[in-house]
């Protein structure tokens, strides 16, 4: 299903305000991203929401879709549809995210550009494993220095950064890259070489 289908299929929620807890992770941090850059279709307004956060369990007064009527969306906390926690009456959604989430709700999860970005912060939440240097322990430290609205634009900057690396990846470069021409040459073992004159650094790595 295309990302235009699901957006025919799903109920559209005008959003002014986007809540989390506070000092959110990598996946909100994520999810809020990738519902800003791609989500306006489906939540009218959320470019511009503004951004709360709050202490757990202060968002489970209401339900999810009393916050809608609100214009009001959770992400990573209060039990809905982009909260990945179990609740008393639910279980834990299984290996999503509240980022994953959000990409399966837009439509965007098999987007190639967005892959590595995905699989990264949904093992990242998942087994807190990582380098103290990734973005997401740099969040986690940065929250001690600066407030939340600092550090997800700082991560925002960093997200959309690799994003147009991987959509030249993914994309551009592999348009590029069919265009190519192809040798076999064999000596101890069979050889392919590919052979394109290109201004794009990334057709090299991707060609490899």
């Amino acid at each position: 299903m295309t990302q235009e289908q699901i957006v025919e299929e799903r109920r559209v929620y005008p959003i002014e305000k986007i809540v989390t807890h506070t000092n959110p992770h990598i996946d909100e941090i994520t999810g809020i991203w990738l519902l800003r850059r791609f989500g306006e279709a489906l939540f009218p307004g959320i470019k511009s929401a503004q951004l709360e956060f709050c202490s757990e369990g202060s968002n489970k007064l209401k339900s999810e879709e009393e916050f809608l009527a609100e214009n009001t969306l959770l992400v990573g906390i209060g039990g809905g549809m982009f909260d990945e926690h179990p609740t008393p009456s639910t279980e834990r959604k299984s290996g999503k995210c509240a980022a994953t989430l959000i990409a399966d709700y837009l439509g965007i999860s098999d987007d190639p550009a967005l892959e590595l970005i995905l699989d990264f912060v949904q093992r990242n939440d998942l087994n807190g494993n990582g380098s103290m240097f990734d973005i997401g322990s740099v969040c986690r430290e940065m929250y001690q220095l600066m407030p939340e609205t600092k550090v997800m634009v700082w991560a925002t900057v960093a997200l959309e950064s690799i994003f147009a690396k991987q959509v030249n990846f993914a994309t551009e470069a592999a348009e590029e890259l069919k265009r190519a021409r192809s040798y076999y040459a064999q000596r101890d073992r069979d050889l392919k070489i590919i052979a394109i004159e290109s201004d794009n650094e990334v057709v090299a790595k991707l060609a490899r």
